[in-house]
């Protein structure tokens, strides 16, 4: 239910321009100052169903065409929702989720730039959270990487 809320949601904010930059502020430092809002947005509407950021946020540039890997602890028991968004000049965001032992555990390749996977662990252990860019119009676009748990 969080899930498709949280898409829901996330397509009104595309819709509405509030995950867009103007073209007056879209200079390369802002970039990672877009993602970071979208992120902190995601938390205060993931917090409506009780999610909190469980790490600090992740944020690089990525090439078009190219994946970056990021190695995260999950504590067992609590509920997951890692989510990505790119910049104004990215439009697909493609998102795995594997366990330590590389079996894939969710994805979300949805042709989007706000992909969202879950994960609700056993046991505490280590996880890969990968993230792809099929879709960037500059060529290299900034991401980021919010992890959520409750």
């Amino acid at each position: 239910m969080a899930q498709q809320m949280f898409k829901k949601i996330a397509g009104l904010l595309l819709a509405t321009g509030i995950m867009t930059l103007t073209a007056q502020t879209a200079l390369a430092d802002r970039y990672e100052q877009q993602v970071l809002r979208q992120l902190r947005e995601a938390e205060r509407q993931l917090g409506r169903e009780g999610f909190r950021a469980t790490h600090d946020f992740f944020t690089d540039k990525i090439y078009q065409g190219r994946t970056d890997t990021y190695r995260v602890t999950l504590d067992g028991g609590r509920e997951y929702m890692i989510v990505s968004f790119c910049d104004s000049d990215c439009n697909d965001v493609d998102l795995y989720l594997y366990d330590n032992n590389g079996n894939l555990i969710d994805e979300d390749v949805e042709l989007d730039d706000y992909p969202l996977v879950s994960v609700s662990p056993k046991g505490t252990g280590r996880y890969q959270v990968e993230v792809a860019i099929p879709g960037c119009n500059a060529g290299r676009c900034t991401v980021g990487i919010g992890i959520y748990g409750r």
